[in-house]
């Protein structure tokens, strides 16, 4: 049976509920892509756990209505940008190709 306006909500870590609804209709054995309004924050390390489900009344199914993923946030550096790699102390050689100074690449073999 096709469904419009399906309630649908998440957790992280089994923390506070956010809710949110499907507006468009949904076909039996769709796959959708659907964005919450109210983004995760992600910004420290560790694991999140994120509970994804439906919340549909006289549901027939509700065993297939639940998806678990878990997201690992590693540390990053900062970067600073704008960020600028140079290349003169490169050589005349790298990686097996050599770069000419008059801008020809040959193979090296």
């Amino acid at each position: 049976v096709n469904q419009k306006n399906v309630p649908v909500a998440y957790s992280i870590n089994n923390g506070n509920v956010v809710r949110d609804t499907i507006r468009y209709t949904m076909t039996p054995n769709m796959y959708a892509t659907f964005i919450f309004n109210t983004k995760a924050d992600l910004s420290d390390t560790g694991n999140y756990v994120f509970k994804v489900w439906t919340e549909m009344n006289g549901d027939s199914a509700p065993n297939n209505d639940t998806f678990r993923y878990t997201v690992r946030q590693i540390p990053n550096e900062t970067a600073l940008l704008p960020y600028f790699q140079g290349f003169e102390n490169c050589g005349d050689e790298t990686e097996g190709v050599n770069y000419e100074k008059d801008h020809h690449l040959e193979k090296v073999q």
